[in-house]
């Protein structure tokens, strides 16, 4: 497939420079490097975490109405997580599946929700993938991350379509005070090695914070029954840098580039098994790209241009017919250009409201089709949050989306709080619609598209409870959620497929119904300051109404523990035990199990860090999806060192 003028640039002249100037500013900037796990961090780890996706503006996520998790840097350092899918395992409401190893297929489910229904974010930048709708995080790393913002719920009203069951944005870190530069490098079974190197810092009116990373392990058997090692590598670049303009203005320049090379197992054209194959093998590239403007335009308006781009294109072997073997080789190049608009404004202490438009034109082709089919969208939304008397919190929000294939659609989320400040116990209800439309292999797949289809759509319904004891040193929530979901599309033989566009009888309909709904309960406790406790669990029935039956990879029972302790200022230890219910599968059934981890850091001095992990430390043998290979006990070691830039 020839490669577009306008790729052709992205990869080779702008990520180039995103990369190259937060670089040159911390080289302009000499000074002292601050310890990740200093003062410095830990000071800034009391502060309460904030929240954007939420409500598309910044607030702590404690006074958010929605129902959220936010997951902190120092976290991730902690736990010694080094992907976004595995972060994303442990918080509650949320499902998260591999296919084999490393570089297989991950995709979350948020209640219950499919994957393409979860709108995932880089940035505030949307990533799901034009031509099959959701977002595969098997080449996302932790690298460079501030924070991961989970919201769970309908948020359509604010970002239009996928955000059925909720949001995922993933935030880059922004350089703050001297320039930082950190180096890590760790090793572990399946001969794998992992190093990451960043610089952060701020001098003037300039922030700037880059990171790059590679990982290359041998891997284990994708294909459970197979005993050839799948290999994985992995690199990626990070970088954000922020501008100080027209006074109290602000430019800012994000950018992250990951490039994956994955071994593959393959089905047997003959028996349909998943069976070890050399030759199947897949690689993948993504960018995405943003730079924005925020200028207030009065001591209580403020606006914000964003003008973004996201980029993926996916090369794959794959097993064809045997014997002899036959490979077949495909090539997908996916790709969203979007702008933003967005005006913010604050009456008095009380009032926030926030509108303004977006537009995104979304194109997909493959090695299969001739045609590049494109999607484009229009939409305006409207906000207001409240702050009321007496512990009152009120949050409204509607959006129109204009759609040239499938149609407009209107959402809106109603969300109400409230605080009784005696016993600091929290109300909350919400209400909301989404819609997820119509990917672009949906509607235009050759001898198998559908263009006639229409969006799909949800309705939601939530209330829940928090309650805080001794001095928020115990929290403990319980949120109940339904939703209904309508128009879904599933691939079958319909009167509707016909020629032209479905010559053999089969496409994807709109008549599939669903129903999503359970329970979700939080405990976090901080006895003292070097100990912290987490615990959650979700209760889900995820049914189709049609049919009648459980759906896919949606285990009904899940649960998550984990406890952080510092014996000594040097030394951080942890421990988390996961549990993960049953759950149908194409095919059969994926048994439930119990997961251990330990992780162990300690500071030799102010610049250098060792640390280690142990996963799987029982050496269970389970499966996340049917037919698929998971890692055994696995043991890791590293080091990390801070200093002067």
């Amino acid at each position: 497939m020839r490669q577009p003028f306008v790729s052709t640039c992205l990869y080779h002249l702008i990520w180039p420079c995103l990369i190259s100037l937060p670089l040159a500013a911390g080289a302009a900037s000499p000074a002292l490097a601050a310890d990740e796990g200093g003062p410095a961090a830990q000071a800034s780890a009391e502060l309460p975490p904030v929240i954007v996706s939420a409500t598309r503006d910044e607030q702590s996520v404690e006074s958010t109405i929605s129902s959220a998790t936010v997951i902190t840097a120092q976290e991730l350092r902690e736990r010694q997580i080094t992907t976004v899918g595995d972060a994303l395992r442990s918080v509650v409401g949320v499902d998260v599946t591999q296919t084999g190893a490393p570089g297989g297929v991950t995709n979350a489910y948020i209640r219950g929700a499919n994957s393409s229904q979860t709108l995932v974010m880089i940035d505030g930048v949307p990533v799901n993938n034009p031509s099959v709708g959701g977002f595969d995080f098997a080449d996302l790393t932790t690298d460079n991350i501030e924070r991961i913002e989970i919201v769970r719920g309908p948020k359509s009203s604010l970002y239009g379509s996928d955000a059925n069951g909720g949001v995922i944005n993933i935030v880059t870190k922004r350089g703050e005070g001297p320039p930082k530069a950190s180096l890590s490098i760790e090793g572990g079974r399946y001969a794998t090695t992992r190093e990451a190197a960043s610089l952060a810092g701020k001098s003037g009116g300039v922030d700037y914070s880059a990171g790059v990373s590679h990982e290359l392990t041998r891997g284990f058997s994708s294909a459970a029954v197979g005993t050839e090692p799948d290999g994985y590598q992995n690199t990626t670049f990070s970088s954000k840098l922020g501008l100080a303009v027209l006074g109290d203005g602000r430019v800012e320049f994000t950018g992250r580039y990951w490039l994956g090379q994955a071994d593959l197992d393959s089905y047997d054209p003959n028996t349909f098994a998943l069976i070890d194959d050399p030759g199947a093998k897949q690689r993948t590239q993504g960018l995405v790209a943003a730079v924005s403007l925020q200028k207030p335009l009065t001591d209580w308006w403020t606006q914000r241009l964003t003008v973004s781009v996201n980029q993926a294109q996916y090369w794959n072997t794959y097993l064809f017919s045997t014997p002899p073997p036959d490979y077949q080789h495909t090539e997908f190049d996916t790709r969203s250009q979007r702008i933003d608009w967005q005006h913010d404004v604050a009456i008095g202490e009380r009032i926030h409201l926030t509108a303004g438009a977006d537009y995104q034109g979304t194109m997909g082709e493959n090695s299969g089709d001739p045609n590049r089919h494109t999607i484009d969208t229009v939409g305006f939304f409207a906000q207001s949050r409240l702050e009321l008397p007496q512990g009152l919190s009120q949050l409204t929000a509607v959006r129109y989306d204009i759609n040239n294939r499938y149609g407009n659609s209107f959402t809106y989320n109603i969300e109400a709080a409230y605080l009784f400040a005696p016993t600091q116990t929290r109300l909350r209800a919400a209400a909301g619609t989404a819609f997820h439309g119509p990917t672009i292999q949906d509607l235009y797949y050759p001898d198998y598209g559908n263009p006639n289809l229409q969006p799909e759509t949800s309705e939601t319904l939530e209330a829940g409870i928090e309650q805080s004891l001794w001095d928020k040193r115990v929290v403990i929530g319980v949120t109940q959620f339904r939703t209904n979901f309508d128009n879904m599309i599933e691939f079958e033989s319909d009167p509707a497929c016909v020629p032209p566009f479905a010559p053999f009888g089969f496409c994807p309909v709109n008549v599939d119904r669903a129903r999503s709904e359970g329970q979700e309960v939080t405990v976090t406790v901080k006895p003292v300051t070097q100990v912290l406790v987490v615990s959650n669990y979700t209760h889900l029935t995820a049914k189709d109404r049609t049919t009648d039956t459980t759906l896919l990879r949606r285990p009904r029972d899940k649960a998550h523990f984990g406890v952080t302790v510092t014996p000594i200022t040097p030394l951080i230890l942890t421990a988390e035990v996961d549990f993960v219910g049953r759950r149908n599968d194409s095919g059969g059934t994926v048994g439930s199990y119990w997961l251990v981890r330990a992780t162990g850091s300690y500071a030799v001095t102010n610049w250098l860090q060792l640390y280690g992990r142990i996963e799987n430390l029982t050496d269970k043998v389970y499966q996340e999806t049917l037919g698929y290979g998971t890692a055994g006990l696995s043991l890791f070691a590293g080091l990390r060192v801070t200093g002067p830039s």
